[in-house]
């Protein structure tokens, strides 16, 4: 990332305190309206480029290596052109008056931590409320590209629970840390980067479910396996571009799990060990739960999983958000001794 003063008139901002901003703007203005009316929501463009790729190469026709290959191509051509795209809008973006308030509505629009909240504590009041049907229509935003919606549909209260536990942990990890992360280190080109990618591996990841969960005799199997191998590559740049995000997700829940009455930073802790990067699990052990396999989809989930245990994910989800915030203030103010 370039740390130096900007050449534009009106705009000498340290990149970093541009992200700070940010993150204050969409605590204040975010959630779930915003996205969903936003038209210019920087991941839609990627979608529907996604979409028409998958269309045009993604084809039941072709063998396994072929669509391996294919599906290569489109992963790494996304995350080139991604890199690109970031290092071009960067490189405008330092060099004309104001821009950098684009920057900061950007970097608004692309971190999410206000709207899994949002939609977890729309499942907490369903529960409440004891309409089941409404709870698993409330989570389904936060299983996008982990459960399939014939799956969904048939979740129990207890696994609603656990698939909005599994959630929320994976959207403090992907919406929240890796995007800070990425930014932090590489600027727009690796939050454009890291984005892109994951929009891809999601869509592409739904479209598997969509599949196997409608396959029927050997022929669709087939199919299934050669779709798999088509978003195989996506999805493994998706995993390692979230692997350093979501051992830093692990500590940041922790240390925020400190701060919540009825909470189990040290058993956390344990399990975030054991696990290596599986935040559902540490989440599992900040709630005290007697089974690490606090994830979805899971045919078994604990006993004692209750509406209760979402009101307090969200509350170690709220106060991982002001960590993570503060991290963010802490590398500005060492730029700023640094500078002097």
């Amino acid at each position: 990332m370039n740390f130096s003063s900007t050449p534009g008139t009106y705009g000498a901002a340290d990149p970093l305190f541009l992200l700070l901003a940010a993150l204050a703007l969409e605590a204040y203005l975010g959630g779930p309206w915003i996205m969903e009316r936003w038209y210019l929501q920087p991941r839609r463009p990627i979608s529907k480029l996604v979409v028409e790729l998958d269309r045009r190469l993604n084809r039941a026709d072709r063998g396994g290596l072929d669509l391996l290959l294919r599906g290569a191509v489109l992963a790494l051509g996304l995350a080139l052109a991604a890199y690109i795209a970031g290092s071009m809008l960067e490189w405008f973006l330092i060099r004309y008056p104001f821009a950098w308030l684009f920057e900061v509505l950007l970097l608004a629009l692309i971190v999410g931590q206000r709207a899994p909240c949002v939609q977890a504590g729309a499942v907490s009041s369903a529960l409440a409320g004891g309409s089941l049907i409404a709870a698993q229509e409330a989570l389904r935003p936060l299983t996008i590209g982990r459960v399939a919606s014939d799956r969904l549909s048939q979740l129990d209260a207890r696994g609603v629970v656990a698939a909005t536990l599994d959630g929320l942990a994976r959207a403090f990890s992907l919406q929240v840390i890796a995007p800070v992360f990425w930014f932090a280190l590489l600027g727009l080109p690796g939050v454009f980067l890291q984005q892109t990618i994951r929009t891809a591996a999601a869509y592409l990841s739904v479209r598997q479910l969509q599949l196997g969960s409608a396959a029927q005799g050997r022929r669709q199997e087939l199919q299934v396996a050669g779709k798999s191998d088509f978003a195989l590559t996506a999805q493994r740049l998706d995993r390692a571009l979230a692997f350093l995000p979501l051992l830093l997700a692990d500590a940041v829940l922790i240390a925020a799990a400190v701060f919540i009455p009825g909470c189990h930073p040290g058993s956390a802790l344990q399990r975030a060990w054991a696990s290596r990067g599986n935040v559902a699990a540490t989440m599992g052990g900040i709630l005290g739960l007697s089974s690490s396999d606090v994830q979805a989809p899971s045919e078994h989930y604990p006993v004692q999983l209750e509406r209760s245990h979402i009101e307090r994910a969200v509350a170690v989800f709220a106060v991982g958000c002001l960590i993570n915030a503060g991290l963010v203030a802490a590398l500005v103010w060492l730029r700023a001794v640094y500078k002097t």
